[in-house]
């Protein structure tokens, strides 16, 4: 039985969409967002391009941080993919 995934709107098998972020990953900007209080911080990651390893910092070195990695331009602003989730996020 293939198990599906959707990233943003569009609909991947599981292993499609493993693909296609780990292609993002290797290939593009990841971005680390931070939640402090109210506000939201933006940082670059410089590490490897790799999901293990993205994962890895955000698991030993920010706690409740979500690694973005770049996808797109929108009308509504660039859009990213949660590494972790697949979930597809907008920011300015």
């Amino acid at each position: 039985m293939v198990g599906w995934q959707t990233v943003g709107e569009t609909k991947f098998t599981m292993t499609a969409a493993e693909n296609w972020i780990d292609r993002l990953i290797r290939e593009n900007d990841i971005i680390i967002l931070c939640t402090e209080g109210r506000t939201v911080r933006r940082v670059a990651y410089h590490g490897k391009h790799t999901r293990s390893d993205v994962l890895q910092f955000l698991r030993s070195h920010i706690a409740g941080a979500r690694a973005i990695v770049y996808s797109h331009e929108s009308d509504t602003g660039p859009r990213g993919i949660d590494i972790k989730s697949g979930e597809m996020v907008t920011w300015r």
